[in-house]
C-alpha cells in the first residue's frame, strides 16, 4: 500500500475544484497558498492566463503585523487592486485546503471590502 502525504492529497483536491471553476468563469481567480509561516495570494485571469497581481506575507510591511492584521493587510492590497481596475466579483480557490481558519478570515475580509465572492 502507497503512503499518500497530506500534501499530495490536498493537489488532489485542488484539481478537481479548479478544473470546475477555470472553465466557466470571466472573473479573476484568487489563489491561496499557504505553508507554515507564510501565506501567499495571487489574482488570476484566466482567459489571458496571466498573474495579475500577487501578494504575500514574506514583505517587510507584513512582518512587523500579528497573524489577523496580515491578513486584513493581504484583503487590503487585493481590494486596492481590484477596485483601482474596476473588478467588482471574483472566483475563490482555495488550492484543497479546508475552509476554515485562516482561509475563512481572507474570505470574510475580502468580502468585507466590499468584493464578491
Amino acid at each position: 500500500m502507497e503512503i499518500t502525504s497530506r500534501n499530495k492529497l490536498r493537489k488532489i483536491r485542488a484539481g478537481r475544484s479548479r478544473g470546475k471553476t477555470i472553465r466557466f468563469s470571466k472573473r479573476p481567480r484568487l489563489v491561496v497558498y499557504k505553508s507554515a509561516r507564510y501565506i501567499e495570494l495571487q489574482l488570476i485571469d484566466d482567459n489571458k492566463q496571466h498573474t495579475l497581481i500577487g501578494v504575500n506575507t514574506k514583505s517587510k510591511e507584513a512582518r512587523v503585523l500579528s497573524p489577523q492584521e496580515r491578513i486584513n493587510w493581504l484583503a487590503q492590497k487585493i481590494s486596492d487592486y481590484m477596485t483601482k481596475n474596476k473588478l467588482n466579483a471574483l472566483r475563490f480557490d482555495r488550492s484543497g485546503y479546508p475552509y476554515s481558519g485562516n482561509i475563512k478570515k481572507i474570505v470574510e475580509s475580502i468580502r468585507e471590502k466590499g468584493i464578491t465572492i
